[in-house]
């Protein structure tokens, strides 16, 4: 008799019991939930939807409170079943999972791979996305306390290395180069790269006019989600045309909005944030 599944390997020696105790609680609690949809919908036919957005924009916020739902089942970055290195498999590969989902919608989350979005909804009948951005500085802030200086290098690598093959470089346009470049060259900080990489990112949504397809795409600001659960958790279930439940936002608090003091920067990256930030919110806001 196996004391643990499978698909769960033991604890790790940089792994707490708490931790591990958290997994396999992960673990158990989506194996019931395959259990439920199997029942509840045993002849649904799946769509795709996409998370997408820059890492520490309240992503994974996001998609919790999807994975509340039976209509939902998700996969996490992380999940080798989806992802390969935090990539999104092809297209055949997603669509195995999409037809084997006993559920209405089945949730990936490719934030490395945000440069595809318009691909990856070209690439299966009925897809969405939903787009969420966050404050410039807490998404800064929060991934200088997660990674340290791994924006820098992101900026670093975009601004220097030539036919760089990483995908925070896939598909960027020469004048966003050339900018980032120019900044570079300059002299930036950590927290300065940190929303140069923000800026890089959101600029996607408009490159690859995702503006366009408001039937397939929908642009959600995370502030909005934590300060008005209820009314931006409905918006974006009525998108997915399934049923909302509050309890399924439970989770959001606003002390994640601006907590922490952020140094001064160069007034021209500023104003060039200021002004992406301002554009998502009125395309975030049109009714």
């Amino acid at each position: 008799m196996h004391l643990v599944p499978k698909h769960i390997s033991l604890p790790t020696t940089r792994e707490s019991l708490d931790e591990f105790r958290q997994r396999t609680q992960r673990f158990s609690e989506r194996r019931l939930k395959l259990f439920r949809q199997f029942f509840l919908f045993p002849n649904a036919t799946a769509s795709p939807l996409f998370i997408l957005g820059v890492q520490r924009s309240g992503t994974n916020s996001l998609f919790d409170m999807l994975d509340e739902s039976l209509s939902v089942l998700t996969y996490n970055e992380h999940n080798p079943v989806a992802f390969d290195n935090y990539r999104i498999r092809d297209a055949a590969a997603r669509q195995q999972l999409i037809n084997r989902a006993h559920c209405e919608w089945v949730a990936f989350k490719p934030i490395c791979d945000v440069q595809h979005a318009a691909e990856l909804l070209d690439s299966h009948a009925g897809g969405k996305a939903i787009w969420i951005f966050r404050h410039y500085t807490d998404v800064a802030n929060s991934a200088i306390n997660k990674w340290g200086r791994g924006q820098y290098h992101h900026i670093e690598r975009l601004a220097m290395v030539d036919n760089c093959t990483h995908w925070f470089c896939e598909n960027v346009d020469p004048d966003t180069r050339a900018l980032i470049n120019h900044f570079f060259l300059a002299g930036i900080s950590d927290h300065e790269a940190g929303i140069l990489k923000w800026y890089v990112r959101n600029q996607w949504f408009f490159t690859l006019k995702l503006f366009e397809r408001r039937d397939h795409v929908l642009l959600i600001q995370y502030e909005d989600l934590v300060r008005d659960s209820a009314s931006i958790g409905q918006k974006v279930f009525d998108f997915l045309n399934v049923r909302f439940d509050p309890r399924y936002v439970d989770h959001f608090h606003e002390y994640s909005i601006r907590k922490s003091d952020f140094p001064a920067i160069k007034p021209e990256i500023q104003e060039l944030c200021d002004d992406l930030l301002q554009k998502l919110i009125r395309e975030a806001h049109k009714a």
